[in-house]
C-alpha cells in the first residue's frame, strides 16, 4: 500500500518569533473552534436528513431535496455520510471535528488505515507536488486532495492483448473438449441448458463487437 512520508522540519524563521507563534496558535484555535461547531451542526442536520429519507419514497425524497432545503444533492449526501460516520465512530469524529465539514467529507470514504496516516497531528506529511510538509490541520483542501491522491494505489496496467488472446485460445481448446462431451450426451436435459448458456455468451460477445 502506498504511504506518504512523514518528516520533521527545522523550525522556520517565523516559528522562532514568539509573538507570531502566539498569534498563529490563536488563529488556529479560533478556526478549529468555528469548524467544530459547523461540523456538529452538519452532523445533526445529516441525522435528520436520514430520518426524512427513510420516511419518504424515492420520488418524494427527490422532491424534498429540490424544494425544502438550500443545499444541493451533494451537500445533503455529505451531511448524511458524516452523521453515519459520527454514529459508527463517535470518538474519531470528536477528535477530527476541528478539521471542518469539507475535509471530513474528503476523509469519510477512505479506509481507516488511510485516515490514520493522514490525521496524525504531530508529524508533518510530505504532500506530493508541494514544498512544505504539513499536518492535516493546516493543509488546504487542495493540498489534502493531493495527499489523499498519494495514498491511492495506481491501477495495474492492462494486460497486453496478446496475452489475453493466448489465454483465450487455451479456454477455447477447453470449450472444444466440452463441445465433444455435449455432443456425446446431447440427449440429456442438462446438456441442452448448457448449450443455451453458451449461445447467450456468444450473443453478448457478438453484440459488443458489432456495437
Amino acid at each position: 500500500m502506498p504511504t506518504l512520508s512523514p518528516t520533521r522540519l527545522v523550525p522556520l524563521p517565523w516559528q522562532r518569533n514568539r509573538e507570531v507563534a502566539r498569534l498563529t496558535r490563536e488563529i488556529l484555535d479560533l478556526q478549529r473552534d468555528a469548524a467544530g461547531k459547523v461540523v456538529d451542526a452538519v452532523i445533526q442536520m445529516g441525522a435528520r436528513m436520514r430520518q426524512i429519507q427513510a420516511a419518504l419514497d424515492h420520488g418524494q425524497w427527490i422532491a424534498w431535496l429540490r424544494s425544502a432545503v438550500p443545499f444541493d444533492r451533494r451537500t445533503v449526501t455529505r451531511a448524511m455520510r458524516l452523521s453515519e460516520w459520527a454514529e459508527a465512530e463517535p470518538r474519531e469524529l470528536e477528535r477530527l471535528g476541528h478539521l471542518g465539514p469539507t475535509k471530513l467529507a474528503m476523509l469519510a470514504p477512505l479506509p481507516p488505515e488511510h485516515r490514520r496516516t493522514l490525521t496524525r497531528r504531530t508529524v508533518p506529511i510530505v504532500i506530493p507536488g508541494h514544498d512544505w510538509p504539513k499536518t492535516i490541520d493546516v493543509m488546504t483542501v487542495i493540498e489534502l486532495g493531493a495527499a489523499i491522491g498519494g495514498l491511492v494505489a495506481k491501477p495495474a496496467p492492462p494486460k497486453p492483448i496478446g496475452k489475453l488472446v493466448q489465454g483465450a485460445r487455451h479456454r477455447i481448446a477447453g470449450l472444444d473438449a466440452m463441445a465433444d462431451e455435449l455432443v456425446r450426451r446431447k440427449d440429456e436435459d442438462d446438456a441442452a441448458k448448457m448449450l443455451e448458456g453458451l449461445r447467450a455468451v456468444l450473443a453478448e460477445l457478438e453484440a459488443a463487437f458489432e456495437g
